[in-house]
This record gives C-alpha cells, structure tokens and sequence, in this order.
C-alpha cells in the first residue's frame, strides 16, 4: 500500500531529481551570472540550497531553530566542486527523510514536524531549480506532479493555498505579497512561480 509518506517521498525525489539536472548544467563561467534571486548570483543559489539541505538534517536530528538561524546567517558551505556539494548534500537529505518516523517527528522550527520540512523543501527546490534555469539560459519545465502539488495538492499550504506568501525559510526571496487576480490564460507552472514573486515575462 501507498503511503503519505511514500507520496511525500516521491514528491522530494522529483524536485531533488529536477534540480539535479540543471546543477550538472553549470559551467565553470556560470557561477557569476546573475539569477532571479535578489542579490544572488549562482554561486550563491547553489551555497543557499546545499546550505539549507545541511540545516535540514540537523533539525529532523533535533537541532534547534537558534542554531538553524545562526548558520544561515554565516553560510559559505560550498567547497572547491561545488556541483559534487549539492549531490552530497541532497544524499544526506535523502536518507534523513526516510529514516522511519521522520515524517512524525517535532522538530524545533516554525515549520514544526519532518514532514512539513519536507513540504517547504519540496518548494524551495522546485522554485530554485526554476531560478537556476533562468540564470543559465535554459528552458526549464518543471514536473506536472510538483506543480499541481504546490496548487492543489500537499504543498499548498507551504505557498499558502495558493494566495500568498510561501512559508519557506528564504521567505524573503520567494514571497510576494498577494495578488489579484492571475492572468488570464496563466499555465499552472506560470501561476506557481507567479505567486512565489517571479517575474515570467507575463
């Protein structure tokens, strides 16, 4: 039998799998182009993501949230094979996720079991392998499945039922105060990104 677990599972799998092929995509004169983050350039997106995947595991492991906010604040987690850092990191992530009772269990975060975190790393990942895309002048077609979870399905509510500010831990990149209404003739992946404050050239 299927589970809410295997399902949540499988929705990380696809953002993981997404972002994946666009990281092996940088080249070693991509890590200074700019990307739809505020401030960011694509070195910076990757040491976001690796950085959150690495503070992610140490909440489901029962690290506080003082502890998340401090390490973000000081971020520079990348090394001299950066690509290879984000594989590594999103392995580890991997197994904190499947680790039995993961999903159950109360972290110290606003976002406060495993499997919200998973919810807000699902979103994160998938909005900024969007973002990465961008920055690298590819095409980027996000996964039907992780679309409609992020309108309708279980990461709605990290986007906030699809009104409004995302609850993600880099808020202050994704969210976009509420708007009304969408444009007409909006494709979901359109609307998802629209509503994370992405300009889509609409």
């Amino acid at each position: 039998m299927v589970t809410s677990t295997d399902r949540d599972l499988e929705l990380w799998r696809l953002a993981r799998t997404g972002m994946d092929q666009v990281v092996v995509r940088i080249g070693s004169d991509d890590w200074a182009r700019a990307t739809p983050c505020v401030e960011w350039d694509v070195r910076d997106l990757l040491n976001h993501l690796v950085g959150s995947n690495l503070r992610h595991i140490t909440l489901i492991a029962g690290g506080s949230e003082r502890d998340f906010w401090q390490a973000r604040a000081e971020e520079q987690v990348l090394g001299v094979d950066p690509t290879a850092d984000w594989m590594s990191s999103a392995d580890a992530l991997d197994l904190a996720f499947a680790e039995p009772g993961a999903m159950e269990r109360t972290v110290d975060y606003r976002m406060p079991t495993g499997r919200a975190l998973l919810h807000g790393r699902v979103f994160d990942v998938t909005v900024h392998t969007w973002d990465l895309a961008e920055a690298l002048g590819a095409e980027c077609v996000l996964d039907e499945r992780l679309v409609s979870a992020c309108l309708a399905g279980p990461l709605a509510e990290v986007l906030g039922k699809g009104l409004g500010m995302p609850a993600t831990e880099d808020h202050e990149q994704l969210a976009a105060p509420p708007r009304s209404p969408l444009a007409p003739g909006m494709s979901d992946q359109q609307r998802v990104l629209w509503l994370a404050g992405r300009d889509i050239g609409r």
